[in-house]
């Protein structure tokens, strides 16, 4: 994979292929008395024929019988002579200490001589070595001077870090044409690196007029060379519609490079690719194995995921330790949702052992960050003592904050403060503003709320049928007090039509869910009723709700307070920050 550096991506003549051989094959088995051959090849030593014979071998990857030191002692005189290749393979010989002393002197030697003699391979080389031993680095006069060459030699690496060179040199508030002209001309060269660079470039509109669809090809033409930094910003183009439509499964292609090159964003985006169908066709066991990938090389984002697949079991095995090594991982280098997860399961217990201790500062820690769940969750551990000390100044605080940012249940939270007056002062108009913020989240507690304040103030036949669709949208998920007071509006005719069967149904179906007052209510009505009246009534009250009894219990005990189980019943809260249920407080009139 090609990795940008401004002396990446050595591509002179294919003599330095075989030279990994060198030091393996000198066994001197095929010296002469001396220690050195007479030929190579039938070629007398150190002849340009024989130099032509040792690159040949060199460039075919075929073992060499001789030192480092003997291609040297041939590679050099042919240099001399003018065979820019011998001098090139030289050079890296000489200047790598390969098989010999480092000698860059004599390396920088044999680059100069290829390079007067206007080999552009040469010249570039000679440019990076000497910058590589100057304190000035680049900017060294005579690396410089060298660079130019190449260019002018449209030395396609060269040109790209002469263009970037430039850049550095310029006003970062405006852009040179020249270093763009360059870089242009590296990129038509076939410089992938510069088609990566020119590319983004075009995409920002970065000192070139914007141009998607040119900037894509150059991406694919770099990314088909391994530019890995290419193939992530094509697969994201690709991936996010970026300038052009969106095309995940094209994308999926090049992540999948990236990612197979070690790329955790790539792995990372595979992963959640395979998790979502998106892409890809849908793969839990595959989506967890990319996640690991990208997770290993301590990706937050993918150990956050993998520690949610770990908490469920899904595409691997359940585990509610790795769950938590992996979520505390990505917690701890900030990653806010997995800061939120583990306040949550922390509460719960189901994944591993419940610690309110811990839930409230993961919470905290996320709250840090500005997240409006978080403020919400810790609110609520503020209001009922849960892990901290009870503080209401504090949980009303952070109700606001994430009040604020639109979080629904927040604003139910503050309806219900400013509905009983507990700590915020009691306004009826401000607990219907909160309310109405809520019930575009469809959040049954909220339109109850909006139906209580409603009735406690009404004073005509109109306000009431305001209150009856809030109401019935309550009752039909579920919640018991709605069902309670829509029954009694039903047997007394207020704000709907009178209807006997349908108050008992209503009543009939929150005493089924433990509502003693709708019990005793029911009750009463009965007697006014004939048996038909009150058998239709029954049949009917299996028919009133909208959601499943899973669904309908669920959204009883939605505002449950921390750390009580979903599992462990229908509980009721103790302070007005939840549901406000009619059980504690009649609102009707």
């Amino acid at each position: 994979m090609i990795r940008l550096s401004n002396h990446s991506g050595i591509t002179w003549a294919a003599a330095l292929v075989g030279l990994l051989f060198l030091a393996s094959c000198d066994d001197g088995s095929s010296t002469a008395t001396n220690g050195s051959p007479d030929s190579v090849d039938g070629s007398p030593l150190g002849s340009g024929a024989q130099a032509t014979s040792l690159l040949k071998q060199m460039s075919q990857r075929e073992p060499l019988a001789i030192s480092a030191a003997e291609v040297i002692r041939i590679l050099v005189p042919a240099a001399r002579a003018g065979n820019d290749d011998a001098a090139l393979a030289a050079a890296h010989i000489l200047l790598h200490g390969e098989g010999v002393p480092v000698d860059r002197s004599l390396g920088q030697t044999m680059l100069e001589i290829a390079a007067t003699r206007g080999s552009g391979e040469a010249a570039y080389r000679l440019s990076a070595s000497i910058a590589e031993l100057s304190p000035e680095g680049w900017k060294d006069a005579a690396s410089r001077q060298w660079e130019s060459r190449a260019a002018e030699l449209n030395h396609p690496a060269a040109l790209r870090t002469l263009a970037n060179h430039t850049f550095e040199e310029t006003d970062p508030k405006t852009q040179s044409d020249a270093a763009i002209a360059l870089l242009v001309r590296a990129a038509d060269a076939g410089d992938s690196i510069a088609q990566f660079q020119l590319a983004a470039r075009l995409l920002r509109g970065d000192g070139i007029a914007h141009d998607a669809p040119r900037a894509i090809s150059l991406l694919e033409l770099a990314s088909r060379e391994d530019v890995l930094e290419a193939q992530i910003l094509l697969a994201v183009t690709l991936d996010e519609g970026v300038f052009t439509d969106r095309d995940p499964t094209s994308a999926v292609g090049w992540y999948l490079l990236a990612g197979a090159a070690g790329n955790p964003m790539a792995q990372l985006r595979v992963a959640q690719m395979y998790r979502d169908g998106d892409g890809l066709t849908p793969d839990a066991v595959q989506a967890a194995e990319w996640f690991a990938k990208a997770a290993a090389q301590g990706a937050p984002r993918a150990e956050a995921a993998l520690g949610a697949l770990y908490s469920t079991g899904t595409g691997v095995q359940r585990d509610g330790a790795v769950a938590e090594k992996y979520l505390r991982s990505a917690a701890e280098k900030g990653d806010r949702e997995s800061q939120l997860m583990l306040g949550r399961l922390y509460q719960t217990g189901d994944v591993f052992a419940a610690n309110m201790r811990d839930s409230a500062y993961w919470f905290s820690q996320a709250v840090r960050d500005g997240d409006q769940d978080a403020q919400y969750e810790l609110a609520r551990m503020f209001v009922h003592g849960s892990g901290v000390e009870r503080d209401p100044v504090e949980a009303a605080r952070l109700f606001g904050l994430s009040s604020a940012q639109g979080n629904p249940e927040a604003c139910f939270a503050m309806g219900t403060m400013h509905e009983f007056g507990e700590v915020l002062p009691r306004s009826d108009a401000e607990a219907l503003k909160m309310y109405e913020i809520a019930c575009a989240d469809e959040i049954p507690d909220a339109h109850y709320g909006i139906a209580r304040v409603i009735l406690r103030s009404a004073r005509s036949t109109a306000m009431e049928r305001e209150a009856a669709p809030h109401l019935l949208f309550a009752a039909e998920r579920g919640l018991d007090g709605a069902q309670l007071d829509l029954g009694r509006m039903c047997r007394d005719g207020r704000g709907v039509g009178y209807d006997r069967v349908a108050a008992y149904a209503w009543m009939n179906l929150a005493a089924g869910i433990g509502n003693g007052q709708a019990a005793r209510e029911r009750d009463v009505l009965a007697p006014l009723m004939s048996q038909s009246e009150i058998g239709a009534a029954q049949q009917v009250s299996l028919t009133l709700l909208k959601v499943t009894p899973d669904e309908a219990q669920a959204n009883r005990l939605r505002f449950r307070p921390p750390g009580q189980n979903r599992a462990g019943g229908d509980k009721q809260l103790t302070a007005p920050y939840g549901r406000g249920s009619s059980r504690s407080r009649n609102h009707s009139k």
